[in-house]
């Protein structure tokens, strides 16, 4: 039929030899590693991690898509570890909470706050009121064993 668009061929999935799948680990170690000494960097962001590793965006996303996570989402998570871990620091009560956030790449701490929330359940504030240790919010959360002998059968 004239004019009609091309049939999408479907996509075959590849098996990684041995060989491939130790470059990919090394260049998913590479990013990661990148990404971790510039998280309070506000303009760190997958161009930027892309182009520090000689890669195009495209294959960033490849290579943290095979393991079910984007870039941002992992680069996400890290930086809102870390302001969890420094507001839960007593030692760092002094600073304000715009400021952690600022440290660890936050521009807004209105978009910190959401962000936070929606991890932790709990506002940055309230959490650093209330001294939540960071072990219960640990994702994914996990459940403690019972090691008491007071504890009921299955507990």
């Amino acid at each position: 039929m004239p004019g009609a668009l091309p049939r999408r061929q479907p996509r075959v999935r590849v098996t990684l030899s041995g060989r491939d799948q130790r470059d990919r680990a090394a260049r998913i170690r590479e990013l990661k590693t990148y990404a971790l000494a510039h998280l309070g960097d506000p303009g760190l962001s997958p161009h930027s991690a892309a182009r520090a590793s000689y890669i195009s965006v495209r294959q960033l996303h490849r290579l943290f898509a095979h393991d079910g996570l984007s870039f941002a989402a992992w680069l996400r998570e890290r930086r809102l570890r870390r302001c969890r871990d420094d507001l839960a620091d007593p030692g760092l009560h002094h600073l304000a909470i715009s400021a952690i956030a600022a440290r660890w790449g936050y521009r807004s701490q209105v978009h910190f706050t959401r962000a936070f929330s929606a991890r932790f359940g709990v506002t940055p504030r309230v959490f650093r009121g209330n001294g939540f240790p960071a072990q219960r919010l640990a994702w994914p959360a996990q459940p403690v064993p019972c090691l008491s002998m007071l504890c009921l059968p299955g507990a």
